[in-house]
């Protein structure tokens, strides 16, 4: 995924590269990827530096979130489905028991 800060008139703002389908081919553009929360409205900086910052922390909280998600699908010494987890510290895995 590709991401751009711009400059408007009011601060930065963070862009990603967005591809989508169109009766003429795949056609790119940009939308803003940090928001305010719940509205499409643009988060808007104060500084490059900022909206940098900005950026790293979302991708950083993203990479965390999926981590963190695929750890919880695996237990480390359930072989069977429905065999105890009892000695993997209470796994969260759904068929573990």
């Amino acid at each position: 995924m590709n991401y751009r800060i711009k400059e408007t008139n009011n601060g930065w703002i963070v862009q990603h590269q967005v591809s989508r389908w169109s009766l003429f081919g795949m056609k790119t553009g940009w939308e803003t990827f940090i928001t305010y929360r719940g509205t499409n409205t643009p988060f808007i900086y104060e500084t490059r530096e900022r909206a940098i910052n900005g950026l790293l922390n979302e991708i950083k909280s993203s990479v965390k979130y999926i981590t963190m998600d695929v750890q919880q699908q695996t237990c480390k010494n359930v072989k069977k489905v429905g065999e105890s987890c009892t000695l993997n510290n209470k796994c969260k895995y759904p068929n573990c028991y």
